[in-house]
């Protein structure tokens, strides 16, 4: 996800016009990078996919105007990606719980002796 998230990042000035990325020290990257990590990481159902969809729409402004990335912009436009995509997300998720409560030997176990 890391690299997904840097990519993004490196190539913003040419996507929507910010330098944000290129100015900062490399202490300031390291950090806005490490709290994307951690905000894409918060979604269980997030995928790279998704994490590098977001980015791509988010900064070609799909999901409005902004005028930095930061945390709070990414927030944004991960919760108008999910606002777009909740009944897909919410089957994907349903499925994937549905999966891990099936039993593993392909037996029904019902406690019954």
């Amino acid at each position: 996800m890391d690299e997904i998230i840097l990519t993004h990042l490196r190539k913003m000035e040419f996507v929507c016009g910010l330098k944000q990325f290129k100015e900062y020290k490399k202490e300031e990257a390291n950090e806005l990078l490490k709290c994307l990590v951690d905000l894409f990481s918060k979604y269980g159902w997030m995928t790279e996919a998704r994490v590098d969809y977001i980015l791509q729409a988010g900064m070609r402004g799909h999901y409005g105007d902004f005028y930095h990335v930061n945390e709070k912009t990414v927030s944004v436009w991960i919760n108008q990606y999910y606002a777009h995509h909740q009944s897909q997300i919410v089957q994907e998720v349903q499925a994937l719980n549905n999966k891990e409560k099936e039993p593993t030997d392909g037996k029904l176990h019902t406690g019954l002796k």
